[in-house]
């Protein structure tokens, strides 16, 4: 819990901590946040909050997508095609390379996929309906039955394009080096043609407009490093007008694959494509109000038209709290539960060995997700039952279906990305993410650097990398100095509560 006496108040100056020290839990709360957590396990000495309020910017340089792309050895896993079928509805027909549990199918016969007669034109000057490529069954693990739900995304006929991230479990019959038991991450690009363009119109195809999605798994959050690939990919591949041809799935598993060893995970691969300052004008203040809810560890649901942007939103949220993107491994099901975690030493993250050193110092990253705790960034209707699960004490899910937002009595609070609002279902929560005085000017200094440097036209992935006053890298900075702050004003709490005076020594 976070107990927080107004008589703590008093020996702290400083708006960031004075409004840092302001979140605070009745004592009935059912859930002891990780913040608390932390504060309470720490072995060493509660760093000063003069020390925690210090700079605390991570003054990284500039990365690019090319040295990005050099981490993806070994953390690629497979490269999929799913599809959406007119009587089977949506489903996965392509796997590479195949799954585990299709080792001993064979793999697919390119002569057949690829090199197919060419087949006869009609009247119109388009091919006529011919059999689908003969390719392995793509059978799915008990464990991933509503993946094909995750990529094609409920609305998708709306949206010529659309971006889907999302978290799997792990899969324990192919427990192995490459298949640990964590959470895999998985990106899909969806895109739809009209089935007049095609020139090869195989048997399945009965419908007016083709709608498929080529998607990657991979087994760290990454994939915004290849999300242009990926999307160039998908064009090209709907481009061919022939989805017999898959040649170019199996191309882009090989060049991403094929870069180099895999490295340490840099900021610059976690953060980008995240845009922190497109948060901060969306939801301004509010955005201190939505992080409180996600220490506080609430159910909350992000709602938007858009998947890509309800997913970002979401990630952009996390990465708020140092090194947690960073440790997403039990994140995929409620059951997952890694005590493990720590920080990467090796990780290019700061400029020095300080900032490792003040995260262990708090115990960071914090435990937000955990045994009891689901983040799922798109959330189909499939696994809804995972949101109602007893097993489920808090979760973090986003969704484009209207139906999510009804079910007002297993959310706390419903985030809008398209109209900025966050509406708290449960009044008793109003109270205690309530922005305090000392919030406010905290969070209208943030806000004035961003719209001060804000372009109408939005910002490019270059601005995102550049570090100064009203970036995403200053914005990040600002919230690490305010939970840092917070739980320095934790421990102190913990320690004056937890020390008495000495009892007077016996007169004899």
């Amino acid at each position: 819990m976070l107990p927080r006496n107004p008589s703590h108040h008093d020996t702290r100056t400083g708006s960031v901590r004075d409004s840092a020290a302001s979140l605070h839990v009745p004592a009935h709360a059912p859930v002891r946040t990780a913040v608390s957590v932390a504060a309470s396990v720490s072995a060493s000495p509660s760093p000063s909050p003069s020390a925690s309020a210090s700079a605390l910017s991570s003054p990284n340089p500039p990365t690019s997508t090319h040295d990005i792309l050099h981490t993806m050895r070994k953390t690629v896993l497979h490269v999929l095609l799913a599809q959406f079928h007119h009587k089977q509805g949506p489903k996965i027909e392509y796997v590479h390379p195949p799954f585990p549990s299709s080792s001993t199918v064979a793999a697919v016969d390119n002569a057949k996929v690829n090199h197919s007669p060419h087949p006869r034109e009609n009247d119109h000057g388009h091919s006529a309906a011919t059999p689908a490529p003969t390719q392995p069954p793509c059978d799915l693990p008990a464990e991933w039955s509503f993946l094909p739900f995750l990529c094609l995304p409920d609305g998708a006929h709306g949206a010529d394009e659309d971006f889907i991230y999302f978290h799997l479990p792990p899969v324990p019959d192919w427990a192995s080096a490459d298949y640990p038991q964590t959470t895999l991450f998985g990106l899909a690009c969806f895109r739809q043609l009209d089935a007049n363009e095609l020139v090869v119109k195989t048997a399945d195809v009965t419908r007016s407009r083709v709608q498929k999605a080529v998607v990657v798994l991979a087994r760290e959050p990454i994939l915004n490093a290849i999300r242009d690939k990926l999307r160039l990919t998908t064009q090209a591949l709907f481009a061919q007008r022939d989805f017999s041809k898959l040649d170019i799935l199996n191309d882009l598993y090989d060049n991403i694959t094929s870069l180099s060893t895999r490295d340490p995970l840099s900021d610059g691969s976690l953060y980008m494509g995240i845009s922190l300052r497109e948060m901060i004008f969306k939801f301004r203040t509010k955005l201190l109000q939505l992080f409180k809810l996600f220490l506080l560890e609430k159910r909350i649901l992000f709602f938007g038209a858009r998947v890509e942007k309800v997913c970002l939103y979401q990630y952009g949220l996390v990465g708020l709290i140092p090194e947690l993107l960073r440790n997403l491994r039990d994140v995929g099901s409620p059951a997952l539960a890694y005590e493990d975690v720590e920080i990467d030493g090796n990780a290019e993250h700061t400029s020095s060995s300080s900032h490792a050193l003040r995260y262990k110092l708090f115990g960071l990253p914090l435990r937000i997700f955990g045994q009891g705790v689901f983040f799922q960034p798109y959330i189909p209707l499939q696994q809804m039952d995972v949101l109602t699960s007893s097993a489920t004490n808090s979760f973090l899910v986003g969704t484009s279906n209207v139906i999510f937002t009804h079910k007002s009595s297993m959310i706390d609070a419903v985030v809008n990305v398209d109209h900025g609002t966050i509406e708290i279902t449960d009044p008793a929560l109003n109270s205690y993410v309530a922005l305090t005085a000392a919030d406010k000017r905290f969070m209208e200094e943030i806000t004035k650097s961003v719209l001060a440097t804000w372009s109408p036209d939005g910002d490019n992935m270059e601005s995102q990398q550049i570090n100064y006053e009203g970036s995403d890298e200053h914005v990040r900075s600002r919230f690490e100095e305010y939970l840092l702050s917070l739980m320095a004003c934790e421990k102190a709490a913990d320690n004056a509560s937890n020390s008495s005076p000495s009892p007077p020594a016996s007169i004899k």
